[in-house]
């Protein structure tokens, strides 16, 4: 079996993400050789012009981790600028003429990247895909693959050859073999891009329009660094910032000729996923010639309808039923086809949809689809005069990193596809009860399932009730809480609606469960508020997009603000605890009335 792992652009040697993904190459090529079959491990990275391929930086790719038995450094050019459409093109060039059995995607270190990645190579190179993947174990001419999903874990079979995005690397960690004496080889992006052959694969060399960076912003303003030792301060300041809402929705007006802005709306046992509405209410405020229509994916109509309600309240002027057999149970490659075959037929200006693991996935399926890119982890956007036909220049602010730190790019696309990043704008809320939304059926031809992936099974953590991307409220738990402060925080946060999530060290001491690790090396997140408890000043780098960061820190008494914090509560966390839980919940702020429009002014 031949295993190459593919690094994206981004990763100056190898970073966190490609240890990862060639830890699990060397643990799968381990137990396919206690099984008496024999691997090898295939390196290929992606690098940029101006790097040194054959000096200091292919030392740097062997040397660093020298478990590959081969290492080909793809070089780009200037002509050949690398974004991350390119780099899925590039990666299926390359798996065509080394023909690996297994395609391992890593980019970037938390794995975000990697997921696309592995979406857009999979859509191009029509190969099964598996998609944040934290353990593989071989079978005959399959591999089972384990999948970090938002709660829990699913487990599926995947069919030979196969595209495979790792989300962390796997446990424990494979013992190292020694030192390969790895064949190092230069290859030429520009020459693998010019190779390809028409019909060959989904897509032709041609890009679509690059995004342009237009200019990067930071917070206008510090963390306060405010120090307290009474804990009741930290509820008064906690209860002021849940107060806060988005400003009220526009009044709902006819479709006519506007053009359409799409949200593909994620639900489960009825209840729609939070970053979906979170879509709706940007979509709807982006500008009055456009309308934000909420894209449902049902076995029936009544599904639909179920939802639009409270997809109304948030912004949806109309309501778009993509009905098929299991629609809403289907895979993400399945969900692209029915979205591109209806905006095929629609002709939607955007498309922006929820940047969980499965809409990440099938968003940059769908941009492949569509031929265009995928702008991640968006937290607001804007277009200043949409027109009446062809593209449109959408500004879109993306999250740049563990601080507050934003980057604004332009695209100009026939239909821009963009992630919203889950939690980053305050909850939608309607002032009234407005009638529901206009509901319109489609029935996309969307083919058979991929036989070639089988789900095994799924199942739930029972502490990941609610993903830390989504909530306004994360608990962080670091590495100086107990079990039994721990035990108080999910207490007190499943009463309250918040979420816990903890630094590595506490998913190390089974306190979170790994999908609700915050560090900067896995996941930063972009809540109203964070409450770190046991605080150390690199746990408050993953959390600094938070509205307000409150510390408890690890040692109290010490007389100090912790760094990056708003306010720091310099007492123990069980007592910040006590008091959360005898006080009453703060009551919601009513829409409509004086109070709201203050929060909402704030």
């Amino acid at each position: 079996m031949k295993i190459m792992v593919f690094a994206a652009p981004g990763a100056q040697g190898p970073s966190k993400g490609v240890v990862d993904a060639l830890d699990h190459a060397v643990a799968l090529r381990a137990g396919i050789r206690a099984q008496g079959g024999n691997a090898a491990v295939v390196l290929a990275a992606l690098i940029e012009a101006e790097g040194s391929p054959g000096g200091e930086g292919a030392d740097g790719w062997v040397c660093e981790h020298p478990v590959a038995d081969q290492v080909l450094l793809v070089r780009a050019t200037p002509d050949t600028p690398v974004d991350s459409l390119r780099a899925a093109r590039t990666l299926t060039r390359l798996a065509r003429r080394v023909r690996p059995d297994v395609v391992l995607c890593a980019a970037g270190s938390d794995g975000r990247e990697a997921v696309e990645l592995a979406a857009r190579a999979s859509e191009l190179a029509l190969l099964p895909a598996a998609t944040s993947v934290v353990r593989l174990a071989p079978e005959q001419r399959s591999l089972v693959a384990l999948r970090e999903v938002e709660h829990g874990w699913q487990e599926m079979r995947v069919d030979l050859p196969c595209v495979i995005g790792v989300s962390r690397g796997p446990d424990p960690r494979p013992d190292p073999e020694g030192r390969n004496d790895a064949e190092v080889r230069v290859l030429d992006a520009a020459e693998l891009l010019g190779s390809d052959r028409p019909g060959s694969a989904r897509g032709t060399a041609e890009s679509p329009p690059p995004s342009r960076i237009l200019h990067s912003s930071s917070a206008p303003t510090p963390r306060a660094g405010m120090r307290t030792g009474d804990p009741r301060t930290a509820v008064r300041h906690l209860a002021a910032a849940q107060a806060r809402t988005s400003p009220l929705p526009r009044p709902r007006r006819p479709i006519g000729a506007r053009r359409q802005v799409w949200v593909p709306v994620q639900y489960r046992d009825g209840l729609c996923h939070p970053a979906s509405l979170e879509g709706l209410d940007l979509a709807a405020r982006l500008h009055p010639a456009l309308a934000a229509v909420a894209v449902v994916p049902c076995a029936a109509p009544e599904q639909a309808r179920a939802l639009a309600p409270e997809l109304g309240r948030c912004g949806a002027e109309q309501v778009l039923a993509l009905v098929a057999d299991g629609l809403e149970s289907r895979s993400p490659a399945g969900y692209a086809r029915a979205l591109s075959c209806a905006a095929a037929e629609e002709a939607p200006l955007a498309v922006i949809g929820a940047g969980t693991a499965d809409g990440r996935e099938y968003l940059a399926r769908l941009a492949v689809r569509l031929n265009t890119d995928l702008i991640g982890d968006v937290v607001n956007a804007r277009v200043d005069a949409p027109p009446q036909a062809g593209p449109a220049a959408f500004v879109w602010t993306r999250a740049a990193g563990a601080d507050r730190e934003h980057l604004h790019l332009v695209t100009r696309a026939a239909c821009a596809v963009a992630a919203l990043r889950p939690g980053c704008r305050p909850h939608p809320r309607s002032p009234s009860e407005p009638a529901p939304p206009e509901l319109r059926m489609l029935r996309p031809g969307i083919g058979v399932p991929d036989g070639r992936i089988t789900e095994l099974d799924r199942w739930e953590d029972r502490l990941a009730r609610r993903h830390v991307e989504q909530a306004a409220v994360v608990v962080h738990l670091g590495a100086g809480v107990s079990a039994d402060t721990a035990e108080a925080a999910h207490r007190i946060a499943d009463a309250r609606g918040w979420t816990v999530g903890g630094s590595p060290q506490a998913v190390q001491a089974g306190l979170v469960p790994p999908q609700m690790e915050i560090s900067v090396e896995r996941l930063c997140v972009f809540p109203s508020v964070a409450l770190c408890l046991g605080a150390e000043p690199r746990d408050l780098d993953a959390v600094q997009g938070a509205g307000l960061v409150i510390a408890v820190p690890a040692f109290s008494g010490r007389g100090r603000a912790v760094p990056g914090a708003d306010l720091t509560v310099d007492t123990d966390a069980d007592r910040v605890l006590r008091t959360l839980s005898t006080d009453r919940p703060p009551s919601p702020v009513r829409p409509g009335t004086q109070a709201a429009t203050d929060s909402a002014n704030h």
